[in-house]
């Protein structure tokens, strides 16, 4: 009995030292996020497990103490339990890194907008850094332009395009050879929407019996209630956006009534201050303010499916204090839309 014990004691010991290494390196070298959206086709697809080094940017230090370790939000096997205990909030701090994020980078980060959640258990989003702290960004036609120089478009970002072809319709074979999976048939007539890179849809208009292959496009000056900053006296959407500067630590901002729809989120959440506006005043802290000093910088992330991508443009900056890691490669990739089969091409 004794040996049995001693052989349980021994596996107990080896167990625990696994479970404690893994939870080292997951916290300040590595993690693997499976990617459940679509928003970075054709860079990233659905099923896609991705590395993502924490090393880069530096390790963030857990801010919520009291954590179930390995899970997100809930635990396993509930989905009401949650998987910590907010009572103790260490604040932000982050290690050393080897690099700043650059002009890009494909970043995994925590979802800004889930005010009722601790920083590090919100959900993780991977998107494009397309803007850095204190550039300049527009969007002119779905054109992205930073620090007034237009995108050099990958051959990977993706935009909806109106197809028109003939009453036959368009053979899937067809759209398989061109690795087109994103949209399908949206009339009897032979109208279709697809997701394509430009040099798809090129591709596309070269077939015999396509009519028409044309990018979908907002009008400029139309008003969409979705798009940040969400105020009408803003007539921003996604294709027709800006310009705006991206938030750099001691930025002073103006804060009239212009200016306050774009950084009354960082001030009154981000930075945990309060905010009352009256009679077209503001006072910050009880304090009469027309400027505001940024305590921390800020990123603008989009995703390279830009048409099916909800990101920078619908809920605003991205926090330097949600910045997880950068995507480095895909280590494996399950299709989830063929039966979880691999593709192995993508290994």
């Amino acid at each position: 009995m004794k040996k049995i014990f001693f052989h349980l004691r021994e596996w107990l010991k080896a167990i625990v030292f696994a479970l404690v290494l893994v939870l080292i390196v997951r916290l300040f070298l590595f993690q693997v996020f499976t990617v459940p959206t679509p928003s970075m086709e054709k860079t990233l697809l659905p099923g896609d497990f991705v590395f993502v080094s924490k090393v880069h940017y530096g390790a963030r230090m857990p801010i919520t103490l009291l954590s179930f370790p390995f899970v997100q939000q809930t635990l396993p096997f509930t989905q009401a339990c949650k998987s910590y205990l907010d009572r103790i909030q260490f604040p932000y701090w982050r290690m050393p890194g080897f690099s700043e994020i650059k002009r890009n980078d494909v970043v995994v980060f925590n979802y800004p907008n889930e005010d009722e959640i601790p920083i590090d258990h919100r959900s993780y989003f991977v998107k494009r850094c397309v803007a850095l702290p204190g550039d300049k960004l527009e969007i002119k036609q779905g054109l992205l332009y930073v620090n007034d120089t237009a995108e050099t478009r990958s051959d990977k970002i993706q935009f909806n395009y109106h197809v028109k072809a003939g009453t036959t319709g368009i053979n899937q074979n067809l759209l398989d050879s061109l690795d087109i999976t994103e949209g399908g048939r949206i009339s009897k007539g032979g109208d279709y929407s697809f997701s394509l890179t430009p040099q798809k849809a090129e591709a596309l208009k070269k077939l015999p019996g396509i009519k028409m292959v044309k990018i979908f496009c907002e009008k400029q000056g139309s008003f969409a209630e979705y798009i940040f900053p969400n105020d009408d006296n803003i007539k921003w959407n996604e294709d027709w956006f800006g310009p705006l500067r991206v938030p750099k630590k001691n930025d002073s901002v103006q804060t009239d009534a212009v200016h306050l729809p774009l950084y009354k989120r960082i001030i009154e959440v981000h930075e945990h201050n309060k905010l009352e506006v009256r009679n077209d005043s503001v006072f910050i802290n009880d304090k009469y303010s027309r400027y505001y000093l940024i305590k921390m910088n800020y990123y603008f992330m989009m995703g390279d499916n830009r048409h099916n991508s909800a990101d920078s443009r619908f809920w605003g900056f991205v926090p330097e204090n949600h910045i997880v890691g950068k995507a480095m490669y895909v280590l494996l990739s399950l299709n989830k839309g063929n039966s979880g089969l691999s593709r192995w091409n993508r290994w």
